[in-house]
């Protein structure tokens, strides 16, 4: 082979084109991945993972689209409002992992608190390095003493990652930062100590950088509280996972109502025959469909309603959205099945406080408390035709509810059954001045000493009684002072979330009688959600009665004032000014309460009534053992005679 002979010129000329391409080579980055791309070729699940081994995107195929969203062009804010078990975290890990990899910045990844910060570290962010081999070249190691690579800080080439606690400002006010990465933020706290919201802090870090990205993931918490339900709302677009029915290829977001499962022979739920109906065909999809339908679904664009929080799909879409939010609920989670999202609701309905974590953590969706909202006019509407006496069938308890005012008393005589439903029997307006001997008073007792008849014959009293004694205090406590044999317990009712309904009673009065803290606040979102419910037929899941249905009678006083007063106050959300967001119960303009502050009473005194020993459980025994035994026997059952 004949070699090229070249004169001194062609030579220099070759070598510094060689060397150009050489340093071009050198100079241009590589193909930049996607963020689901990236975790597919390098991330590892370390030894401690449910799934140890390489990431595979097929697993969790909607977590794809949310992984790359942090590099879709021109998008600064992904919201992510997600249900337990759906891969959340190991999202947020994959994110880490690619920008330390391929694009290093500064970040911060902000958790609940400081314990939870190191937590996380510890046991998320370490065994991620330590498993994927590119991580673990990259980061300083962690059997060093080196002060580059501590529990909250990990130095890498290019950049750095701290991991703060929204309760720490001095870990979110310090160097800027470009990616903003935020966990669980339904559980942030109000303030990070006394210098403002932590959300905010953090944000303010990367207002240095152009190119910044902000990232918010959270479990919903309650409506009008969560702060992921604000950020979805703020979001240029929404988008939810829609997947194919296998018989007809209609694609659909999953719902829980779509679930439907059969009963034994004695009407007792069988989940594990849980399957999911097409809300297209009808047809009925087996749970071993999930994983075809997982792989060949698609996000969908949609809009949600700032009032309302309702999402509908959006064709057009936005043009240049900066911000991106995603929704997505357990039924599409491999780890969950839909026979244990079935237990989950059963176990759970029925309990307020269960319901809520049910509804939060598996339909990732805010729990919508009952009370917020409520008209008189469709509760009017409902009133039913029952006799003050005999009382109706259900009524085991009754207990009642006073408030005072300058110039009279008002009471409401509320009958109680099993699981809170309630039957109101009457409401009294009492003149008279309070402040005198005698007056209303004798005529107080007169109503309280009263018997009401029950259709098995049983002669019910009112078992308890709660006075408010928030105005004319000594006068309330001198009249339940020599009737405590009779249940009739003063009151002081206290504002405030959280508080129980009823608690341990103080004497530092004049008169040494027992007074009974009631929590008002929740007394009121409790008859609220009682109020809610329609009727007493069905639910939409179970067919069975729905508990804490509140009976009102189609004759007077219980008119439209009645009900304009008792649902006179609405819950609203503010900020105090310490920075907390809570609800506070306000009062509508030109509206009276006494009806609603009677009732909350009489729940009170049903509680007290609970905590002094009474079940209703017993009391519908004595009466169905009266009925089989007729009606010589006489019988004494927690302070209801029985003849």
């Amino acid at each position: 082979m004949e070699t090229e002979v070249l004169n001194p010129l062609q030579s220099r000329q070759r070598a510094r084109r060689a060397a150009y391409e050489t340093i071009i080579d050198h100079l241009t980055p590589p193909k930049q991945l996607l963020v689901s791309e990236w975790a597919e070729r390098y991330r590892h699940l370390p030894e401690t993972s449910a799934e140890p081994g390489p990431w595979r995107n097929d697993r969790t195929p909607y977590l794809v689209g949310i992984m790359d969203a942090v590099v879709e062009p021109g998008i600064e804010t992904v919201v992510f409002q997600a249900c337990a078990q759906v891969g959340k975290s190991e999202t947020l890990n994959n994110i880490l992992g690619y920008f330390a990899h391929q694009d290093p910045s500064p970040m911060l990844l902000v958790q609940i608190g400081e314990k939870e910060a190191k937590a996380y570290s510890k046991e998320r962010i370490a065994p991620m390095i330590e498993a994927t081999p590119v991580l673990r070249n990259r980061f300083a190691t962690s059997k060093s003493r080196s002060s580059e690579n501590t529990t909250l800080q990990k130095s890498f080439r290019g950049g750095h990652l701290a991991i703060a606690g929204a309760n720490a400002p001095a870990g979110l006010r310090s160097r800027a930062i470009r990616l903003l990465l935020c966990d669980e933020i339904d559980g942030y706290p109000p303030s990070a100590g006394q210098e403002g919201d932590p959300i905010e802090l953090a944000e303010a870090r990367t207002r240095t950088f152009w190119n910044r990205i902000k990232a918010y993931f959270s479990t919903p918490t309650l409506e009008g509280l969560s702060r992921i339900e604000a950020a979805i709302k703020d979001c240029d677009v929404v988008r939810r996972y829609y997947v194919p029915c296998p018989h007809c290829a209609h694609e659909q977001y999953l719902i829980f109502s779509q679930l439907i499962w059969e009963k034994d022979e004695e009407g007792g739920h069988l989940p594990e025959t849980a399957e999911y109906a097409c809300v297209s065909c009808g047809a009925l999809i087996p749970e071993r469909k999930k994983t075809w339908m997982l792989a060949n679904g698609r996000w969908v664009d949609g809009t949600v309603d700032a009032e309302t929080g309702a999402w509908e799909p959006e064709d057009k879409g936005v043009r240049h959205p900066k911000s991106i939010g995603f929704q997505i609920n357990a039924l599409f989670s491999p780890w969950m099945k839909w026979r244990e999202i079935v237990a989950g609701f059963l176990r759970a309905k029925g309990d307020r406080m269960r319901l809520q974590v049910w509804v939060n953590t598996v339909l990732g969706e805010v729990f919508k408390e009952a009370g917020y909202r409520l008209d008189a006019h469709p509760l009017l509407a409902r009133c039913e035709v029952y006799p003050e006496e005999p009382v109706p069938e259900g009524v085991l308890l009754i207990t009642a509810g006073v408030d005072i005012q300058a110039d009279r008393l008002e009471v409401e005589l509320v009958g109680w059954g099993l699981n809170y439903e309630s039957w109101s029997l009457n409401f009294l307006r009492i003149e008279g001045d309070p402040t005198l001997e005698g007056g209303p008073w004798n005529t107080l007792d007169h109503v309280l000493s009263r018997k009401f008849k029950h259709p098995s014959g049983l002669m019910l009293g009112v078992y308890s009684t709660a006075v408010d004694s928030g105005f004319l205090s000594q006068n309330v406590y001198k009249y339940c002072h020599t009737r405590r044999a009779a249940r009739i317990w003063p009151i002081k009712g206290l504002a405030g979330e959280g508080r129980p309904i009823w608690d341990r009673p103080t004497v530092s009065n004049k008169y040494k009688v027992p007074l009974y803290p009631v929590g008002v606040d929740t007394a009121k979102t409790v008859v609220m959600s009682h109020l809610r419910i329609q009727k007493p037929a069905e639910d939409e899941y179970d067919g069975g009665p729905i508990p804490g249905f509140a009976h009102f009678p189609s004759r007077q006083p219980y008119d439209e004032e009645y009900f304009k007063q008792l649902t006179s106050e609405l819950v609203v959300v503010r900020q105090s000014p310490n920075g907390y967001m809570k609800r506070v119960w306000m009062r509508r303009p030109g509206r009276r309460a006494e009806a609603l502050d009677c009732r909350v009473y009489a729940l009170a005194a049903h509680e007290g009534a609970f905590l002094a020993g009474v079940r209703l459980e017993t009391i519908l025994e004595a009466i169905n053992n009266k009925r089989v035994q007729g009606p010589k026997r006489r019988v004494r059952s927690q302070g209801v005679g029985i003849g």
